[in-house]
């Protein structure tokens, strides 16, 4: 919730370094699926400053925890919302 509020308020290297944090933190805590969620923010995030190469690293991240997940919907949605990023 912070980073998104520090990507909204323009606190552009703060709300990133809370997507990461909250990414570590989820994972550690044993919860992937917020994991996965934090990688796709951070990628929309990066998307917004124009950052394609680092919003690719993430949203490759969140697409692979949605797989794992099973999420099928949402990781077709992503490949066809994101086609343009993949490699």
């Amino acid at each position: 919730m912070e980073a998104e509020l520090d990507r909204i308020g323009g606190k552009g290297s703060e709300a990133l370094r809370l997507y990461k944090e909250a990414e570590t933190s989820a994972n550690e805590a044993g919860f992937p699926l917020n994991a996965t969620l934090s990688c796709e923010l951070a990628g929309r995030f990066e998307l917004e400053r124009g950052r394609n190469d680092e919003a690719a690293t993430w949203l490759r991240k969140a697409n692979d925890g949605y797989k794992k997940w099973k999420a099928h919907a949402k990781v077709k949605a992503m490949d066809e919302e994101f086609k343009t990023l993949q490699s």
